[in-house]
């Protein structure tokens, strides 16, 4: 269903779906314009070279799904390791469709300025919260110095969680 079209939302809540989006700027620009004046964005998403990116966890076989950033292979090497390792052409496609779409913190960062979104407060998880009901692992935050070095928290974050508004 469609929301009304001239109905603006105080709270939008947008959760692990970003990354798998072809269209981003669309979707970034079209949330903007159904956010209220005051309203907020809740954005959660796993920056691409974070360990499992690529979100090969998915994959069939147990190499593939448990080797952290595989996904960060170059060009046709990526598809030939899951070959390699037995996935199914379908999900090789799937997980190459994940590639293209990939979001790093700074796409993401110049994704809601082009839509006219200022970020309130960004966190950044070295053990994602959700992490806790799949795996029995407690959340933690980023240590500071990850956090403050791009290179290292482009890495070592596992997710972001950011809240935005619009930009007076």
């Amino acid at each position: 269903m469609c929301p009304p079209p001239n109905h603006l939302y105080d709270l939008i809540i947008l959760r692990d779906v970003i990354e798998h989006v072809e269209d981003q700027p669309r979707l970034m620009a079209r949330l903007a314009e159904l956010l209220a004046p005051d309203g907020v964005l809740f954005v959660a998403y796993p920056p691409w070279r974070m360990p499992f990116g690529g979100h090969q966890q998915m994959a069939v076989s147990r190499f593939a799904a448990h080797c952290p950033w595989l996904h960060l292979l170059p060009g046709p090497l990526y598809p030939w390791a899951l070959r390699l390792a037995g996935e199914t052409p379908g999900k090789i496609a799937g997980l190459l469709e994940i590639r293209d779409t990939r979001i790093s913190v700074r796409k993401f960062r110049r994704l809601a300025a082009g839509a006219g979104l200022r970020t309130v407060t960004e966190r950044f998880f070295l053990i994602n919260p959700h992490y806790e009901a799949k795996f029995g692992l407690k959340p933690r935050c980023l240590p500071r110095l990850l956090e403050v070095v791009p290179w290292l928290r482009d890495f070592f974050a596992t997710t972001c969680f950011c809240l935005l508004q619009r930009q007076e």
